[in-house]
């Protein structure tokens, strides 16, 4: 693990994702996100254990694995005050919640998968919310929402913004072909909206510090029309959804076959093709009984 300081007392961690952290002093911290459960706790309990750190709160971006895996265990093991987005709160309150996020094909497979996310949180925060007090220090709020309904950016004391997975970097770029995003609508606004963000600093959740977010936002928002096209192209007879998800599968060469993929992948191509039937490119088709999707 990383861990590296960036501005003032704003710190990160990086080890499988980047987890910004605050420090209140000599022995308590805020965590900004808490990594995954099965990649992360490890080496940040190593690292707090070594350095006789407290994790005193956790300020949360969204409910998805890899920054939700160890609410949880901080709230437990220290006593750490768990702060979420309202709704990223909600999607962590139960099993069948949860399932918004990762539609499972069963409820004990999501028990099984999931149940180590479920926290309740102390606080939470509604959309729109401009800032918030957190162990007597005061941290912004920018509502990205899109990745997730909830997906917030956060301001630390030191002026850096942390944008967790509004935005990624040109590697995960080049490898990601069918985007986790919620909602693309609202993504898409995010982006345009982080442009006119002026900050000492910008850190990011797969990618850690920036000293300008510009030229990434155009990649991405260029990068999002090409998938967008590539799927749409894909969809050249009336299919199914089944056959769809076949056939994007085959030709986008996705080589992951675990339960935790293939639920992400079905998950993104169907936000992908609630987008292109809200702009008008896609319809779908009732005939005999059976829904199709084709290109409008």
């Amino acid at each position: 693990m990383l861990v590296q300081p960036i501005c003032g007392r704003t710190w990160m961690f990086q080890n499988a994702v980047t987890i910004p952290f605050f420090r209140l002093n000599d022995r308590e911290v805020i965590l900004l996100d808490s990594g995954f459960f099965s990649k992360d706790r490890q080496a940040l309990h190593d690292y707090l254990r070594d350095n006789h750190l407290r994790v005193a709160a956790i300020l949360g971006t969204h409910a998805h694995q890899d920054h939700a895996g160890n609410l949880a265990y901080f709230q437990q093991c220290h006593g750490a005050e768990i702060i979420l987005p309202e709704a990223e709160a909600a999607f962590l309150s139960s099993v069948d919640m949860i399932r918004v996020l990762y539609p499972t094909d069963t409820r004990v497979q999501a028990q099984d998968s999931f149940a180590h996310l479920l926290v309740r949180a102390d606080r939470t925060y509604p959309s729109g919310q401009s800032e918030i007090q957190v162990q007597g220090e005061t941290f912004g709020l920018l509502p990205l929402p899109g990745h997730t309904p909830g997906h917030t950016g956060i301001v630390t004391p030191d002026d850096i913004l942390y944008a967790a997975d509004a935005v990624v970097d040109e590697e995960t770029l080049s490898r990601i072909r069918l985007p986790s995003t919620f909602c693309w609508e609202d993504d898409f606004a995010s982006k345009e909206m982080l442009r006119h963000q002026v900050h000492r600093g910008y850190l990011l959740a797969h990618a850690g510090y920036h000293a300008d977010l510009h030229a990434l936002i155009d990649r991405n928002l260029a990068e999002r029309q090409m998938q967008l096209q590539a799927i749409l192209a894909l969809l050249y007879r009336p299919m199914s959804l089944s056959e769809f998800e076949q056939e994007v599968w085959q030709n986008l060469n996705l080589s992951c076959h675990t339960v935790m993929g293939i639920i992400k992948f079905r998950r993104n191509l169907r936000c992908a093709l609630e987008y292109l039937l809200s702009i008008g490119a896609v319809r779908l088709v009732f005939q005999d009984g059976l829904t199709q999707y084709q290109q409008a």
